[in-house]
């Protein structure tokens, strides 16, 4: 009972902090972009004595986290689910049966003999949308182009929840079961985002928190110096625990002194 009174103790004093601190940047303009608060796991620290643990040894123990150390990469998600301009019916309907992810990188070839490059951005809501108009399907041609049907409107495909998640489950069934659903393809050039933001891999996490945050982006995509795909980032990545794990992993070398080094290297007494 004590230790889970400890632990709700401590998860609402990084709520309160996380909560503050967001505010302060709001506040700054963006210039507290660089820290985040986190607890520091301290074998020193036992929150199971709660009983004479005070607030102010508590605080005592958040820190600082410096995003100038790190860089995108340290907290992206490698091996991502891409799509190509022209996807095959069948295999795009059992990625959405099969991934909850909000969005996809959509990627092309400028040339036959080029690897793949990031083109842009498509929500899933959309697909979902454009997978309700089968009359805009098509069999495969040789080449990457289209011939037939227009595009739908943008207002037909941008919705804020599906209209009807029962029907969309149905057709995502028959799209992955039906042989013929092989055979059809989708374009999905009119409907990307090309204005979609993307960061190099090296780029500095602090200025990559500072767009994510200031655009109010749900996903970014972290691209290797050719422009190809090699990760995403999305809010729960930038969230303050989920963030001190991942940055804790990249610095904790290791060994027996692996927290010191760790409060050497990359943190400060708030």
């Amino acid at each position: 009972m004590l230790r889970e009174r400890t632990d709700v103790f401590a998860r609402l004093l990084s709520f309160i902090f996380e909560r503050l601190w967001i505010l302060g940047e709001i506040l700054n303009d963006g210039r507290m972009a660089s820290v985040v608060p986190v607890f520091i796991k301290d074998q020193k620290f036992s929150l199971e004595n709660y009983s004479s643990v005070s607030l102010t040894s508590v605080t005592a123990k958040i820190l600082k986290l410096n995003l100038e150390l790190f860089s995108a990469r340290d907290v992206m998600e490698p091996g991502v689910r891409v799509l190509h301009l022209k996807e095959n019916i069948a295999s795009l309907a059992r990625l959405l049966a099969s991934t909850s992810h909000g969005g996809f990188p959509v990627v092309c070839r400028p040339k036959p003999d080029h690897a793949e490059v990031f083109q842009g951005t498509i929500k899933r809501l959309e697909l979902c949308m454009l997978l309700e108009n089968e009359h805009i399907f098509e069999p495969e041609t040789n080449d990457e182009s289209f011939s037939s049907s227009p595009p739908l409107s943008y207002k037909k495909i941008t919705v804020e929840k599906l209209p009807n998640l029962s029907r969309l489950t149905m057709l995502l069934n028959r799209y992955t079961t039906d042989p013929r659903y092989q055979q059809l393809f989708i374009n999905l050039e009119p409907y990307i985002n090309t204005s979609a933001m993307s960061v190099q891999a090296h780029f500095s996490l602090q200025h990559t928190y500072i767009i994510f945050r200031t655009l109010g982006l749900r996903h970014l995509t972290v691209v290797d110096p050719q422009n190809r795909v090699v990760g995403v980032i999305t809010r729960k990545d930038l969230m303050p625990f989920p963030l001190e794990e991942r940055l804790r992993l990249q610095l904790a070398p290791q060994s027996a002194d692996a927290e010191l080094q760790l409060t050497e290297l990359s943190v400060y007494l708030w």
